[in-house]
Formats: structure tokens, C-alpha cells, sequence
């Protein structure tokens, strides 16, 4: 099985839809508030383009005959630069969704530091990223807490199993990768404190 025996997702306006027939594989996702779309980084190498297609959506996933529901959310990136070309030292990468609030950042440090938040599909001027909370310039804070590790390990031992792309990808072989689900808190002047869950992670270059 390759990348040439499956469709793209499709869409429909609020609703994406993935069917991936040899896995046995549906995805189903209906969007409660508008896409974004912002170019992380254009120069002579490339550009790199990050959309979050859902930010906050009710997915459906279909594995065999098993059925898992509730809130998610469906992103994009686009690279037309190499990998080991992205000038970043370090890159943050979370999401947070309930029924009510979706935050989405991403913050690089590097040659071009990079840090976007957004809320609820608008991006916030001035906001800060940190190792455990999101701080927002209208007093909003996200915590985050309670992490459980998903992936923590190099590029070339994620690639293990898949010898093929060894060596395409040896140039990022050290690139190192941590992956946490968490609980997140997040505390809005004023109202009380809203509990979701946060799928984050830390790369760094090594």
C-alpha cells in the first residue's frame, strides 16, 4: 500500500471526508466555524503554508467495524521546501478543543521566529507560547497539564520501519520529536474555566 492508492479528502463546504478503502478507513468531519489560513514562511528555498481546514469540527472515524465520535479538528500544511531547509531551532505545535473554544499555535524559534495564535479561527496579535500555557492579550490563558507522551523519539527511529525513507530523510534523522496529549485549562476573565483536551509537541534539531 502507497500514497497512490488513496483519494484526497473531499470537501463539501463545512464537511471533509477521507475514505481510505485498503485500510478500511472512514473519516468524517462537519466544521462549526470558518477555515484559516496563514503562510508561515516564504523565501528563496520555499514556502511553508499551514491551514486549519476544521478548526473545530465533530469527527466520525471509522476503523473495521469500530466507531469513534466527538470534537476534533482537520489541519493542512504545504511545503515546497525541504524539510532540513525549515531555519527553526525549535518548534511548538498544540491544539485545544471543546464544544465551545478551539485554540490552534504554532511557535519557531530560529533565524525567523515564528509565533501565530489562534482563537476560534482569528488570529490574536500578541500572544505567547511557553512549554505549558498559551497567554493571549486579552487576559485568556491556556494551561496545560496532565500530559500523557504519545511519540518521543528521533526522525530516524519513527522512520524505522519504513526503510525506504531512510535515506531520502537522513539529513533530519536527529530532528527530535515529543508528542503529549493533556488536559487544558482554559481561564477567561470573568466566566468560568473551560476543560478540553490538548494534542501538543516539541521538535528540535539536534
Amino acid at each position: 500500500t502507497s500514497a497512490r492508492d488513496f483519494a484526497p479528502p473531499s470537501r463539501d463546504g463545512s464537511a471533509i471526508r477521507w475514505i481510505a478503502a485498503p485500510l478500511d478507513v472512514r473519516i468524517d468531519g462537519h466544521g462549526t466555524i470558518p477555515s484559516v489560513t496563514q503562510e508561515l514562511l516564504a523565501t528563496a528555498q520555499g514556502r511553508i503554508s499551514w491551514c486549519a481546514e476544521l478548526p473545530r469540527a465533530a469527527m466520525r472515524v471509522q476503523l473495521g467495524d469500530r466507531v469513534l465520535e466527538g470534537l476534533g479538528y482537520v489541519e493542512r500544511l504545504e511545503l515546497t521546501m525541504l524539510p532540513w531547509r525549515v531555519p527553526a531551532d525549535t518548534i511548538r505545535w498544540g491544539r485545544f478543543v471543546t464544544a465551545d473554544v478551539s485554540m490552534a499555535w504554532i511557535d519557531w524559534k530560529g533565524d525567523v521566529p515564528i509565533t501565530h495564535v489562534f482563537r476560534d479561527g482569528a488570529r490574536l496579535e500578541w500572544a505567547t507560547v511557553s512549554d505549558h500555557t498559551v497567554g493571549c492579550p486579552d487576559g485568556v490563558t491556556l494551561t496545560v497539564n496532565d500530559s500523557r507522551v504519545i511519540t518521543n523519539d528521533h526522525v530516524g527511529g519513527l522512520l524505522a520501519p519504513l526503510s525506504a525513507l531512510q535515506s531520502l530523510m537522513a539529513p533530519i534523522a536527529r530532528l527530535h520529536q515529543t508528542r503529549w496529549l493533556s488536559r487544558g485549562t482554559l481561564t477567561q476573565p470573568g466566566r468560568p474555566p473551560v476543560v478540553g483536551w490538548v494534542i501538543h509537541e516539541l521538535v528540535t534539531w539536534q
